[in-house]
């Protein structure tokens, strides 16, 4: 049941998004090489920062999307010679495994000062790349955990659109 609120959840926040125009072409609020993104759940917070996409033989590798040096967004995806399209999570140790007739897989972690989090579910939609920019939205399930403290393991959605940048 809690699986079904968050797919409803989620659901009705990127449409209300798209309905604003985020969360397409990398939504009208978010300039060049930058992101922005609401964490809700067990933390609530609102992330803004850079953006900027890695390259491994011509493909799109992945994105990092910073806030700063303690706080970021850091997603592989496995690398495809047409990166336009949607990305789903899937574990770290699946990103080397072919997923004929399913849409590429992405890995997702997210670290903030107090806890460390990897996407167990949700989307990257990749809706424009280009050789100086990549566009897209993205809606995360993620769970993790505090650092140093035994305390229940926390849990957010992240929802957000960047407009990356190629990285040096």
């Amino acid at each position: 049941m809690p699986w079904f609120r968050f797919v409803c959840a989620t659901s009705v926040l990127a449409l209300l998004l798209w309905g604003a125009g985020c969360g397409t072409e990398g939504g009208p609020d978010v300039d060049s090489g930058r992101f922005s993104a609401q964490m809700t759940g067990s933390m609530s917070e609102q992330l803004r920062g850079t953006a900027v996409y890695r390259m491994e033989d011509g493909r799109l590798a992945g994105l990092e999307l910073s806030v700063d040096s303690t706080t970021g967004v850091s997603v592989d995806v496995q690398p495809q010679s047409q990166p336009r399209g949607v990305y789903e999570v899937i574990g770290a140790e699946l990103l080397a495994v072919s997923r004929h007739d399913e849409p590429p897989g992405a890995a997702v972690f997210l670290d903030v000062p107090e806890a460390k989090f990897e996407a167990v579910a949700g989307t990257l939609t990749v809706s424009m790349a280009e050789p100086d920019e990549v566009r897209g939205s993205f809606v995360f399930r993620m769970e993790g955990r505090y650092d140093g403290v035994a305390r229940d393991a926390p849990f957010v959605s992240l929802t957000g659109s960047f407009r990356a940048t190629r990285s040096e």
